[in-house]
């Protein structure tokens, strides 16, 4: 019989601070490549901004090397605007019972930080690279029955820094 070692909080947030220095470091050298070849997604005077996640899919997750076990896949998919043009890239990594979320777009990375599922939650804007640094706000996840495959909905409230003249 094989003895697990229970995961401690001091653990649990030093995972979570890998995951996020990772999904930064992928996301701001994903987020570069896109800069230039996609629309950016527009955010309006009331800091609304919509955006859905078409056909979500899953890659197989990082495998810790101090674990017995591989990890779980973590879903990404493709980014569209309302008017179903391609702006971006959204990947998820779960750590315990939360998630970080990233949002590749053209003029930069959000990132966004919540607990719970891919459906019917609500998540916590915790910042951002390029136009979305210095970002804070909310956003709900909803489904998205009109778009193929596991599609979502998020729906954001940004707090964007005014840009500096």
């Amino acid at each position: 019989m094989q003895m697990t070692t229970p995961t401690t909080r001091r653990r649990a947030l030093g995972r979570m601070g890998i995951a996020l220095a990772g999904a930064i470091g992928v996301g701001a050298g994903g987020a570069a490549a896109l800069r230039g070849t996609r629309p950016a997604a527009t955010v309006d005077a009331n800091g609304q901004l919509l955006l859905h996640a078409a056909g979500l899919r899953t890659a197989p997750g990082l495998r810790d090397p101090r674990a017995a076990r591989t990890e779980h896949a973590d879903p990404f998919a493709e980014l569209l605007d309302d008017r179903r043009t391609s702006v971006g890239t959204f990947r998820t990594a779960t750590f315990g019972t939360g998630s970080l979320h990233t949002f590749e777009l053209p003029q930069g990375l959000l990132l966004g930080l919540g607990a719970g599922g891919l459906e019917g939650t609500s998540h916590a804007v915790v910042g951002g690279t390029g136009r979305y640094a210095g970002a804070t706000g909310t956003y709900t996840i909803a489904p998205a029955p009109e778009l193929p495959g596991r599609s979502l909905t998020f729906a954001f409230t940004l707090i964007l820094p005014t840009p500096e003249a």
